[in-house]
């Protein structure tokens, strides 16, 4: 009796003992494979506990580069499981968006590219670099095409030998994401350069879908022009997503069709891209092609996804939105028109005062706001330092030296364009900047002689405009107090005076009772001269010295 009871207990025992052997312990961490039990179902994979959302809105630029490894080292040090790009942009610079997509494959966090609610261009190849997408419902991505386009003119349409050029780090990244996660890779191509059209083709007999080219059509025995079906010309892409997005696409990559395959019934689905056009996806057919892996509409749905995970969200700082609209072409058209300005108006008046300082300003917000995210290169802010000196001698040290002014100019220009490129000019990437940098430019020295032209026309030597002046008297010492100057006429042509100061060529010259600031025609004028005026055109009263010394 006592051996039969013992026998019948044993297999109860031995269910209890594995019972307990796979149960945890009261409060044992066991990772994420609780979470996906506890989820009911969730893949280990995209199980999280903890999830950073990392926002990235409007175009893509170089400060979305610097803002998103900001965060994503934060997200990395605070310990999160999981990364959630959430993306809505029409596209951007890509330079800064291959930059992006290098970061995301350096970086050993989990990333989630969430299209809430498009990601065009740029958008659509950093989601691609991710681990996974997931789009919001009417969510859309795709069209990654390059394109060329000018600040305040629009797009350009782009040379065959440059497009090949800009097409080819855009394709090598793609197809790498793609043989990363298991994408197909015509399919992802296809989002950045025209091709032949691909088609769904489905295996009746076990249901497996794939992705097939014009030949590989031809090899299953399908033809494009066989209308018995009605499939190549049947229902939109919506529709039919709608009757067949239950079955998406396996993910492992699929060297080509075979001989074997060739045996099996397959049937066009329909057509996925046509020749001459781009791709672009919406939710449900970028869950059936394999692109993405759901559709998530809310932090709560996406807490839901990652088996019921915490959201904490890693926003851009302010100064970070700063830095971007400072870098904006159009506030950058206008900072390098008012350093100009400033620049020569300093140049014409004597001493360091209210031009000079605006100069300064400017050019301290054109330079160092990139630096302010590490966006500038020190060569580039050198040359900027050097046109501006060497401008400088050509007006005031050694004038009528016009190579010397037209070095500076280039050098000052080359320096700008270095500043608003980042500096890196070596990669096709770079490269395609330069349209771009060059355009505002020539855009700020064109507005520069407009507003200089528009200065001379419409200022006088007021008060207003001299009391903005520091003024420098002739021992050289500077007079931070407003110029209290006898204005009791206008000076006329032809009228003689006397240079007060050394005329570099701007400085002070006394005509009777007044003082005035006046700039040399041609040569150095040293103080004392005796000077006669030539030209008198808004602010600027030109002299040249006469042909008897002063006694």
């Amino acid at each position: 009796m006592r051996f039969a009871a013992v026998r019948m207990l044993a297999p109860m025992l031995m269910v209890l003992l594995a019972v307990a052997h796979a149960a945890p312990a009261a409060g044992q961490d066991t990772g994420r494979g609780a979470i996906a039990q506890s989820a009911g179902a969730v893949p280990a994979w995209r199980a999280a506990r903890r999830i950073a959302v990392l926002p990235i809105q409007g175009e893509i630029d170089a400060v979305t580069l610097a803002s998103l490894t900001r965060r994503l080292a934060e997200a990395e040090s605070s310990g999160v499981d999981l990364v959630v790009l959430e993306l809505d942009t029409p596209g951007g610079d890509l330079k800064s968006t291959l930059d992006i997509c290098s970061a995301i494959r350096a970086s050993p966090l989990r990333i989630v590219a969430w299209v809430h609610p498009q990601a065009f261009s740029a958008g659509a190849i950093i989601a691609l670099a991710t681990d996974a997408i997931v789009v919001a419902p009417a969510g859309v991505f795709g069209d990654a095409a390059p394109i060329a386009a000018l600040p305040g003119v629009g797009l350009q349409p782009l040379p065959d030998t440059e497009r090949a050029k800009i097409e080819a780090p855009l394709l090598s990244e793609v197809v790498e994401s793609a043989r990363r996660v298991g994408r197909d890779e015509r399919l992802v191509q296809r989002f950045v350069r025209l091709g032949d059209p691909l088609w769904l083709v489905e295996d009746a007999a076990s249901g497996e879908r794939t992705i097939v080219d014009k030949g590989e059509l031809s090899k299953l025995g399908l033809s494009t022009d066989d209308r018995a079906s009605g499939a190549l010309e049947g229902p939109s892409p919506s529709a039919w997503f709608q009757t067949f997005g239950s079955a998406p696409l396996r993910g492992e990559p699929r060297p080509g069709i075979t001989a074997a395959a060739t045996g099996a019934a397959w049937h066009v689905v329909a057509r996925v891209a046509d020749e001459g056009t781009l791709l672009t996806v919406r939710e449900r057919e970028a869950v059936a092609l394999g692109l993405a892996e759901g559709t998530v509409a809310s932090d709560a749905e996406l807490s839901t996804w990652t088996g019921g995970g915490t959201i904490e969200r890693l926003d851009e700082r302010w100064s970070e939105d700063m830095v971007r609209w400072i870098t904006s072409w159009p506030v950058r058209l206008v900072l390098v028109a008012a350093l100009l300005i400033c620049f020569v108006g300093e140049l014409l008046t004597p001493g360091v005062g209210a031009f000079g300082a605006g100069a300064v300003a400017c050019l301290a917000v054109l330079v160092g706001a990139p630096a302010l995210i590490g966006l500038s290169e020190w060569w580039a802010a050198t040359m900027v330092l050097v046109g501006l000196g060497l401008v400088a001698c050509e007006l005031l040290l050694v004038p009528g030296t016009t190579w010397l002014g037209l070095g500076g100019a280039v050098c000052f220009g080359l320096g700008m364009i270095g500043v608003f490129t980042g500096g890196d000019l070596s990669s096709p990437a770079g490269r395609a900047q330069l349209p771009g940098a060059a355009a505002v430019v020539l855009g700020g020295i064109a507005l520069a002689a407009l507003g200089l032209w528009a200065l001379r026309r419409t200022l006088s030597s007021s008060s207003l405009v001299q009391q903005g002046v520091l003024t420098a008297v002739a021992d050289g010492a500077f007079d931070a107090s407003p110029r209290v100057t006898p204005h009791t006429r206008e000076l006329a042509l032809g009228e003689v005076g006397v240079a007060e100061t050394t005329l570099r060529p701007a400085g002070q010259a006394r005509f009777g009772e007044r003082l005035a600031d006046v700039v040399a025609v041609g040569a150095l004028v040293a103080a004392g001269t005796s000077v006669r005026i030539v030209r008198i055109d808004g602010i600027t009263t030109e002299v040249e010295p006469t042909e008897r010394s002063p006694s």
